[in-house]
């Protein structure tokens, strides 16, 4: 049986109603078209199995076909929806160009009853009436009627009245689209704007002209006006248009010559040379020969003309007196005889001279050359002198007797027009004295010596030249001995002085400032280990260089003594103090002579020095050990720093008459730490050992076997130190005294946290030192702090220097520690920056200047 209704498909339907399934097998069901459709045959389904299944499956439903759609005049259509005219087809239609689409709907659509509305209507598109433009009217054929369509395609001509132009499109065109192409043109009035003119101006200007109206313009230097200098306002604007061109000229011709320099084209202003052909002259009369662009082109004219013979110009000289009575210009083969005046010369050597008119002019220029007499010369002689006299132009050389020179040097003159040139003279030849050289002499015993001669001179003893030399060499010159011989004073080097400049110098010049240092335990007059000395002009130093000991006075140690015991101290020695019985020392154990004096200052000797309280709190550490309620005079103590943090200063402490010396500060600082294997008895696991471990390592060990510890524990870097330090000594290992001490009391404390056995405190005596009372505390094994009598190896509180930054002061400087300097701001550090504790000692300290 089938469960569902027969199926409604999209072209076809049950032809009755089927609301109550199931229905049985084999149940048929006929089948009708929807509206818009055709059937072909029978539609029949039948239930089979359980589903509904067609029979005679060629059959269906088709599109009903609506026939041609229809055409329009004047417009096209095509298919937009669908391929054939049948129900769902959709046809659209379009006007002709020109045309347009009068019906509301441009489409129509194939329906179950045939085609939708009426075939779509096309009629000419039109545009609307034009009025003629005032002052102006339309041109057209045929009689003009007021408020008439134009159709598509149609043109409308405009024209303007007398006195008018046209401002717009002189035809306008009706367009498919029903609207003109443009709009209507308008007649306005003929007026013309003053124009700008490139390179020129207009004369008596105004903003706008009328038809008719003339302007008159000029242009500029340079410049000229194109057609004319004027022009006349015009429908269509100005005519002719004005405007300037540049005033150029053109290379001229110049028959029977040339001209100068040559260019393509010349400006106005520009001047060119013109160059005659032999036997031509200018055609001008103006006796230049340049002519000029002008705006009425070269000027003058450049031509060159046949030269005539004029009046010969004669310098220094006449016609001849026949001549005198003689026509100019001459004609050619004509000639005149000149003669020259007293002292001149023609240039063939005769009295008389003749010059020929020639198609060039003058065959030659009339000349009168000045004569040069070569007689005697005072101190000298000419040199092949066999004429009578020379003429202009002529040379001759001359010689001078011994002991002068010609003043000239290739000794040559030529005869000018003012006689000789140079003047021939000879001169007594220059030569320099041997002279009295003040502290100096020369090495040749000549008294005179000629130009360019050298020679050396020597300085005496305790003299040098200006090159600081023994001797120098001067040469003979025009103007005297150069350079200048001088024998100078000199400074000899210092002795027994250090130089920090000019180390391998032996002498020096005045105005030389040396540098020089003190050796050690020495300083200069003014207390410094430099000092700077000039050497003056009397080949002296000044300041003289000085370096003298450095010495301190004794010191006075009321209620006690200093050891040892001097009448003077130098740099560098170091006293120790030592209290009377029943008196104890209150300060340093020691002090030091400086070049500066004594340092640290002495101590004081009392009876009853007072004790102090628990020591100072300090941020992130604490007392190694534990701190106790009450310390004795003397007494020292140690600081440590919790984990991640390290220790800056002297972790030792000492009660000084009540008052607890500076404690140091416990700062954070990320600073690798070194191999824990290092550590006495410790014994690393799981770890491979290694040089350095970076800061916040951990590491797991234990102690030796026999240690008193048998845990396995952690240790962190930190700060460059392993926290918490590890205590793997063995407990029964005892605190044994140094025999070097007198105990003078002894005390048991209990055990600290995670430590093992008792701690003792003990309060002793140095028996090789004074009687201060010390104190240290056994902490597994080990003395805290040290326990140290050697007192000659221990070095004073460091100095504090003037100018210098503060020194942290802490205590027990043993040998081999260091201690650096810095200066103050505007201060100047001179010496070592760093000195050392050597045996008991510290190094001299450097200065702050």
């Amino acid at each position: 049986a089938c469960e569902q209704a027969p199926p409604r498909r999209v072209k076809e339907v049950p032809t009755e109603t089927w609301n109550n399934p199931p229905y049985p097998h084999g149940t048929q069901v006929t089948y009708r078209c929807r509206p818009g459709y055709i059937k072909y045959g029978r539609i029949l389904f039948e239930c089979d199995d359980g589903v509904w299944k067609q029979r005679l499956p060629q059959t269906e439903c088709r599109n009903k076909p609506c026939g041609h759609p229809g055409d329009t005049e004047f417009g096209s259509f095509q298919l937009t929806a669908g391929d054939e005219f049948v129900f769902g087809a959709r046809v659209e239609y379009r006007c002709n160009d020109g045309y347009r689409m009068l019906s509301q709907k441009n489409y129509r659509e194939c329906q179950a009853d045939g085609w939708s509305n009426d075939i779509p209507h096309c009629e000419v598109a039109k545009c609307l009436p034009v009025k003629a433009p005032e002052n102006g009217r339309i041109i057209m054929t045929g009689a003009f009627e007021l408020n008439r369509e134009y159709y598509f395609g149609q043109v409308v001509e405009f024209e303007c009245n007398a006195k008018y132009k046209l401002v717009g499109s002189k035809k306008i065109h009706c367009s498919s689209d029903g609207k003109w192409d443009s709009d209507v043109p308008q007649c306005q009035d003929i007026i013309c704007n003053e124009p700008e003119i490139l390179h020129g101006f207009v004369r008596s200007s105004k903003k706008s002209y009328k038809e008719s109206e003339q302007l008159q313009f000029a242009c500029d230097e340079g410049y000229t006006y194109g057609e004319r200098a004027d022009a006349l306002c015009t429908e269509s604007g100005w005519n002719p248009t004005p405007y300037c061109t540049e005033i150029i000229c053109s290379p001229p011709t110049v028959p029977n010559g040339n001209f100068r320099p040559q260019e393509d084209s010349y400006r106005e202003g520009a001047v060119i040379t013109i160059e005659c052909n032999f036997g031509y002259r200018l055609g001008t009369l103006t006796g230049k020969n340049t002519v000029q662009c002008t705006r009425s082109g070269w000027v003058p004219a450049p031509s060159c003309i046949e030269k005539p013979c004029d009046y010969p110009v004669i310098e220094n000289g006449k016609l001849s007196s026949r001549m005198v009575g003689s026509y100019f210009p001459m004609r050619i083969g004509q000639y005149v005889d000149y003669y020259c005046l007293n002292d001149y010369s023609t240039p063939t050597g005769e009295y008389w001279g003749r010059i020929f008119c020639s198609k060039g002019g003058w065959n030659t220029e009339p000349k009168c050359l000045k004569k040069c007499h070569a007689r005697q010369l005072e101190n000298g002689y000419f040199l092949e002198n066999w004429k009578e006299f020379y003429k202009e132009g002529e040379r001759i050389k001359y010689a001078c007797h011994k002991d002068y020179d010609p003043e000239n040097e290739d000794a040559e003159i030529t005869c000018t027009k003012s006689d000789w040139a140079p003047s021939p003279r000879c001169v007594r030849k220059k030569i320099c004295k041997n002279i009295e050289l003040d502290n100096g002499f020369f090495t040749l015993r000549k008294t005179t010596f000629g130009l360019q001669e050298e020679v050396t001179y020597r300085c005496r003893s305790d003299f040098v030249t200006p090159e600081g030399k023994e001797t120098g060499v001067i040469r003979c010159q025009e103007n005297g001995w150069t350079p200048p011989p001088k024998c100078i004073q000199s400074c000899k080097k210092p002795h027994g002085h250090i130089l920090n400049d000019h180390v391998n110098k032996t002498v020096f010049l005045p105005g030389v400032t040396l540098e020089y240092t003190c050796p050690e335990g020495y300083q200069t007059a003014d207390n410094m280990p430099t000092g700077t000395t000039m050497c003056d002009i009397n080949g002296e130093w000044k300041p003289v260089p000085q370096c003298r000991a450095i010495e301190c006075e004794m010191l006075l140690l009321p209620n006690g003594h200093v050891s040892p015991r001097e009448g003077k101290y130098h740099n560098g020695d170091v006293v120790k103090f030592f209290c009377a019985k029943n008196y104890v020392r209150v300060g340093p154990a020691s002090a030091q002579c400086y070049y500066f004096g004594w340092f640290p200052p002495p101590p004081t000797c009392k009876v009853n020095p007072r004790g102090c309280g628990p020591p100072p709190v300090i941020n992130n550490g604490s007392i190694a050990g534990g701190s106790l309620e009450q310390y004795q005079h003397g007494n020292i103590t140690e600081y440590e720093c919790d984990n991640k943090f390290k220790l800056v200063g002297s972790k030792e402490i000492e009660c000084v008459d009540g008052q607890w010396s500076s404690p140091p500060s416990c700062i954070e600082d990320k600073m690798p730490c070194g191999s824990p294997s290092s550590i006495p008895n410790v014994v690393v696991l799981h770890q491979q050992d290694q040089t350095q471990f970076p800061p916040g390592h951990e590491v797991i060990y234990e102690c030796k076997k026999g240690s008193s510890n048998a845990k396995r524990m952690k240790m962190k870097c930190l700060n460059g130190e392993w926290k918490p330090l590890p205590r793997c000594d063995d407990p029964s290992r005892q605190c044994v005294p140094p025999g070097d001490i007198e105990i003078v009391n002894v005390r048991t404390l209990p055990k600290q946290k995670k430590e093992t056995g008792l701690r003792k405190v003990v309060w002793y005596k140095c028996k090789s030192a004074d009687n201060s009372i010390k104190q240290a505390t056994c902490v597994s094994g080990k003395w805290l702090p040290d326990i140290d009598c050697k007192g000659e190896s221990t070095c004073p509180p460091p100095p504090q220097l003037r100018g210098a930054k503060q020194v942290p002061v802490g205590r027990n400087y043993k040998n081999g520690s260091k201690i650096a300097f810095s200066c103050q701001e505007s201060f100047h550090l001179v010496g070592e920056s760093e000195i050392t504790c050597i045996n008991g000692k510290w190094q001299s300290p450097p200065y702050c200047v």
